[in-house]
């Protein structure tokens, strides 16, 4: 299992918008395009993509074992039920990546059997977002950004920049690879 951790600033902007809305966040994003699965969401910032090759596409639980996505990204409302069995299988199976949003526990029980998210207790430094991507038979898993406790608005951002890096890299090596 091979875990990587990314911290800091990469080369993508994610910006706060400024505006009375303190829930928006505007990416600014020219990678390789992406389109990011989301579950229906009211957690989620406000994405202002005016100036991103990004998209975000509402999906339902049953379609998350379709790889016609880059990424998944949940919140924590979706959780307990993404670790269901039926669930955690299609993750484990969609064969692309799957972050969650202000984890406050391992995302163990987002790919491995019989083990419910409500069941694992409380982990004392998760990352921002964790995640997970099971390619080629190997589960590569990913934190970034500290420990959720320490979320502010510039750690958010950074997060979901580096969230964005990871989706490109693993994209141009897939393009590099054909």
């Amino acid at each position: 299992m091979a875990v990587i951790v990314l911290t800091g600033i990469t080369s993508f902007a994610v910006l706060t918008n400024g505006t009375e809305d303190d829930n928006q966040l505007t990416l600014r994003y020219d990678g390789v395009p992406l389109i990011i699965g989301v579950l229906k969401d009211h957690r989620l910032p406000d994405f202002n993509l005016e100036e991103a090759n990004v998209s975000f596409q509402t999906v339902a639980l049953s379609d998350l074992h379709r790889d016609n996505v880059d990424a998944y990204l949940f919140t924590e409302e979706h959780f307990d039920v993404l670790s269901e069995n039926e669930y955690s299988q299609m993750l484990r199976e969609n064969g692309v990546f799957n972050f969650f949003v202000n984890p406050k526990k391992e995302v163990m029980p987002f790919y491995l059997e019989n083990l419910r998210y409500s069941d694992v207790p409380e982990a004392d430094n998760q990352a921002y977002i964790e995640g997970f991507a099971v390619l080629v038979d190997e589960t590569n898993t990913y934190a970034i950004a500290e420990s959720y406790q320490d979320a502010t608005e510039e750690l958010k951002t950074s997060a979901y920049q580096s969230m964005l890096q990871v989706l490109q890299t693993h994209k141009e090596e897939i393009f590099l690879n054909q």
